[in-house]
C-alpha cells in the first residue's frame, strides 16, 4: 500500500512538474486579433495532462499584458493560444512571480502582492475567459 502512494504521489509531481517553455514572437494584439500571427510574444509555463483523459490545463505568461488590458482581447488572445498549444483550461499571467506564487504557499508569504498583481484570469473549458475571484 505505501508503495502505491509513493508511485502515484510520484507521478502527480512529475505530471506537475513538466513544463514546456515554447516561445513565440509578434506584436500586441488588437482587439479583433483571433489568429496566431497575431498574438503577442508568450510562455507556456506548465502543460499538463489530465490524468483521466479529458484534456490539457496549461499556465501562460504574456509579459507584455497588464491588468489594463480590455477583458475581449485577453479573452481572444488567449483562445487562440490555448487553440494554438492544444491547451483545454489556461490560466494567463503577466509575471512569472504570479504563476509562482499561484503554486507555492512559501513564495507566496514572501511576494504577498505578486498572484494579485499578477495573475490575469482563467480560459475555462468552454472558451469563456473569467477574470480572478477578489
Amino acid at each position: 500500500m505505501k508503495t502505491k502512494i509513493i508511485i502515484i504521489g510520484s507521478i502527480c509531481l512529475l505530471l506537475l512538474c513538466c513544463s514546456t517553455k515554447d516561445e513565440n514572437n509578434s506584436e500586441l494584439p488588437n482587439s479583433s486579433a483571433t489568429t496566431t500571427e497575431d498574438l503577442p510574444s508568450y510562455t507556456v509555463l506548465s502543460r499538463v495532462n489530465r490524468i483521466d483523459g479529458s484534456g490539457v490545463d496549461g499556465d501562460v505568461l504574456v509579459s507584455s499584458f497588464s491588468k489594463e488590458i480590455p477583458l475581449d482581447i485577453l479573452e481572444k488572445t488567449l483562445q487562440s493560444i490555448a487553440q494554438k498549444e492544444g491547451l483545454d483550461l489556461v490560466s494567463l499571467y503577466c509575471t512569472e512571480d504570479a504563476y509562482k506564487a499561484n503554486f507555492s504557499a512559501s513564495f507566496l508569504a514572501e511576494h504577498p502582492n505578486a498572484l494579485e498583481n499578477g495573475y490575469l484570469g482563467r480560459l475555462k473549458k468552454d472558451g469563456t475567459f473569467s477574470l480572478p475571484i477578489k
